[in-house]
């Protein structure tokens, strides 16, 4: 079976993902053909669409013989892919660390490492606050966070049942796909309160960024 080296734009696993047919050719002018290709990662098991831009004479020749030298010459083309590789949720107002993490969550596709991930962010999130001190635990950070108002009693209460999901992972190597997608969610949220949102309030609390001057 043809395989093809790129980025699956669903879990982003970089590698050899199996070619499962040569779906359809489309002619762009009267020199050069586009070729469409049915792609299924070999990780996630998500299929996707590459799509390769040749030269006619080329693309005839090479379709002679699908085990000729020339025939895999398609795949080393530049090519897109549909549909479009999903952005990691990074935010500019994140710290280097967070962003990092969020990119290796978006990599990973067990669900414990997932979670485990995770689990790092919040605790690196809570530290980078000023919350989390080298004694603390996971849990006394959370109710600190609480504490002072940081967030809300129903997000505690999320962020402890994502801590317990993180201990299972880490110790026992075990999780859900919905525990992990549950974690993540929290994450995503927890990240936008209390990176997000004040940086936006920042930016247009200052009147020498929002051009607002009293007058």
């Amino acid at each position: 079976m043809l395989s093809f080296k790129c980025k699956c734009p669903h879990c982003h696993n970089e590698a050899n993902h199996n070619i499962t047919a040569i779906a359809y050719y489309k002619k762009i002018d009267d020199k050069t053909d586009s070729v469409y290709t049915l792609i299924k990662c070999c990780k996630c098991n998500e299929p996707f669409i590459a799509i390769f831009n040749l030269p006619t004479k080329e693309r005839v020749e090479a379709q002679k013989n699908v085990e000729t030298r020339e025939y895999r010459r398609i795949f080393t083309r530049e090519y897109i892919t549909y549909p479009e590789p999903k952005q990691p949720p990074t935010h500019e107002s994140y710290p280097d660390k967070i962003n990092s993490l969020i990119k290796e969550i978006e990599k990973v596709g067990e669900p414990f490492a997932k979670i485990s991930f995770i689990r790092s962010a919040l605790e690196f999130a809570l530290i980078d606050i000023g919350i989390k001190s080298d004694k603390d635990s996971l849990f006394d950070a959370i109710q600190k966070a609480y504490e002072k108002r940081l967030i809300t009693a129903q997000l505690a209460d999320w962020a402890h049942i994502v801590r317990k999901f993180g201990n299972k992972a880490i110790h026992e190597i075990e999780a859900t796909e919905s525990e992990a997608q549950e974690a993540y969610d929290f994450l995503k949220l927890f990240l936008k309160l209390i990176y997000e949102i004040p940086a936006v309030i920042r930016k247009y609390s200052n009147p020498a960024s929002s051009g607002n001057k009293e007058e």
